[in-house]
């Protein structure tokens, strides 16, 4: 049997290197060797170099163009937002009435829910007769289910 041959190996290369050029003014070169162009921020500069830069740096001319007042018109956002919060305050958008709280039922479901415990449970003491015994089971009662419906009513639970 014929051994069958391996196919040619292939080579891998990078892709040769291209430069997309954004500078692509020509740029005019004087004696002194670096590009002499004008200053930055005027529409027919060139290209700006690090140099130039620095020379104009040195000299203490302003890198930059001064600074210009901001326009009055449409694009002040302020007097805009001041127009709007006047012509809404003149519609009376921004009258607001909050509505009186609501009254809470816990106050209420406190009360009754007490008195009909204690009740209930000085009802069972009477019953049952009135001997030292029932007497003073019967006031625990009434101190435990107070302290326990009142701390239920007004710590644990949330506003209803």
């Amino acid at each position: 049997m014929a051994d069958t041959d391996d196919p040619p190996r292939k080579h891998y290369q990078l892709k040769p290197r291209e430069f997309e050029r954004m500078n692509a003014a020509p740029v005019a070169a004087d004696a002194s060797g670096p590009a002499a162009a004008s200053p930055p921020g005027q529409p027919d500069s060139g290209p700006i170099d690090v140099r130039d830069l620095a020379r104009l740096a040195a000299t203490g001319q302003p890198l930059l163009s001064p600074r210009r007042e901001p326009t009055a018109g449409r694009t002040d956002v302020h007097g805009v937002l001041r127009e709007n919060l006047a012509r809404a305050n003149a519609a009376g958008l921004n009258d607001v009435v909050l509505p009186p709280p609501p009254s809470s039922r816990r106050k209420r479901d406190y009360w009754f829910l007490l008195c009909a415990g204690n009740g209930s449970l000085a009802g069972l003491v009477f019953l049952l007769g009135l001997n030292p015994m029932t007497v003073i089971f019967g006031l625990a009662g009434l101190v435990v289910f107070t302290v326990g419906l009142t701390w239920i009513m007004w710590f644990v639970m949330d506003h209803y």
